[in-house]
């Protein structure tokens, strides 16, 4: 391998391994614009812990969210253990996720996904599901939903077969039995359904189907033309409200990262219609697995709730990193984040060090050489930099994986550069 391919190798893992370029405190006064909005705790991997939990919750209120949706996959009593109570401790952990939100003015809903193995049509089961709902609703949860995302698509149980005709018409006896008792227990109660095939181009018997026979007041969730969405544009949610029969609620699977563990996903959000809370029941961010460093995309979330008709993505990405970082950091988690901004949405990353490679690339002068060897230099050092300005540490945390990452691919490239520098043709031998 020659020194210019080396070069431009190591400056491609460099983009790509900070980032990726595939797909797979008072309440704020301002509403974030007509509908709830709020994030769905719905990843995969290993869940977010108490004390995270609560400071997001806190930051929901703090920035004018609505809705915390607890609905962590790897919670093995919201799927794989639905029908068990959960034990004491974690019971009460639970309990003060509510109270955080009562306190926050945030509304706290319980999600429950027993589809991996119920007996649909089975009195006992149904019993034991209300019996987990009626739990959580003892401590004052209102709100409630019912995923069936992600599950085998036949039937568990042979009785199943027999009592329906098909996975829509047991999903929507499901829920609206589950809607008439939670109903039966307080009329403020509500339910959200997610349905097996939440996002789709084009509407499907299942789809046409759920939306045909499911209560009207349930909201049925999508997230958008694929499980990521890189566009959602009036013409989507005009097709998926007429499948369905209402309009839908959106689960944005953006920033989430867990389809791709060890990539932060820092980037504004992009490509949502202006006006899309008119054509939505609601909304809900799906975050990354740190929960920290997911707070700089929300608040653009945030910003574009507040005002989608003149919201500014770079604008409002800067604001953001300046909130959860703080002023004194603020510059290097400004570099930090141009190399974390690449997703599904956009590859906008690196733009900076993108633009000093071509540069070089173009023409190898001594000028283009030191602009690009002394902003290698400051990636070197920009771990060290952050260590000492950021008073977020709980950022720091989930920022050290991609730190320590981008500096050793910043160290190996600085040596490419050098070793491109070398002459080309060896000197003369009298």
């Amino acid at each position: 391998m020659g020194p210019r391919i080396l070069l431009v190798t190591l400056l491609g893992t460099i983009l790509l391994t900070t980032s990726v370029g595939a797909r797979p405190v008072r309440k704020s006064s301002e509403s974030l614009n007509r509908i709830p909005v709020g994030i769905v705790e719905g990843f995969y991997g290993r869940p977010w812990s108490h004390e995270d939990r609560i400071s997001m919750i806190r930051f929901l209120g703090e920035h004018g969210f609505d809705q915390y949706c607890y609905a962590p996959k790897d919670d093995p009593y919201h799927r794989r253990k639905w029908r068990e109570p959960y034990p004491p401790a974690d019971f009460a952990k639970l309990t003060e996720l509510v109270r955080a939100c009562q306190k926050y003015r945030v509304t706290f809903v319980f999600a429950i996904s027993p589809g991996l193995d119920i007996e649909y049509g089975s009195a006992k089961e149904f019993d034991l599901l209300m019996e987990k709902l009626r739990r959580v609703h003892e401590v004052g949860v209102h709100a409630f939903a019912l995923f069936f995302d992600d599950v085998p698509s036949s039937f568990p149980h042979a009785s199943d077969l027999k009592r329906y005709a098909s996975f829509a018409a047991a999903h929507a006896d499901l829920a609206n039995r589950m809607y008439a008792k939670l109903k039966e227990w307080d009329p403020k109660n509500s339910l959200i359904v997610c349905p097996t095939e939440y996002y789709h181009p084009d509407s499907t018997p299942y789809l046409r189907e759920l939306g045909e026979t499911l209560h009207a007041e349930i909201p049925i969730v999508w997230t958008g033309m694929g499980v990521t969405s890189q566009f959602i544009t009036p013409e989507d949610l005009l097709r998926i409200r007429s499948s369905i029969k209402r309009k839908p609620f959106l689960w944005d699977n953006y920033p989430v990262n867990d389809y791709d563990a060890g990539h932060l996903y820092l980037g504004p959000i992009r490509g949502r219609t202006p006006v899309l809370s008119l054509n939505l029941s609601g909304y809900w961010a799906n975050p990354m697995n740190e929960a920290e460093a997911s707070k700089i995309p929300l608040l653009t979330i945030a910003d574009f709730f507040k005002s989608p008709d003149s919201f500014d993505p770079e604008e409002s990405w800067r604001r953001a990193i300046l909130t959860v970082g703080g002023k004194r950091a603020y510059p290097y988690l400004r570099t930090l984040a141009d190399l974390l901004a690449n997703s599904f949405l956009s590859g906008d990353e690196g733009r900076l060090l993108a633009t000093l490679a071509g540069d070089y690339l173009n023409a190898p002068t001594a000028e283009n050489f030191a602009s690009l060897n002394l902003y290698l230099d400051d990636l070197l050092k920009l771990d060290e930099q952050l260590a000492r300005t950021l008073s977020n540490k709980s950022l720091y945390r989930d920022l050290k994986p991609s730190l320590k990452k981008l500096k050793r691919h910043a160290s190996n490239l600085k040596l490419a550069l050098a070793i491109d520098q070398l002459p080309t043709t060896a000197p003369e031998i009298d």
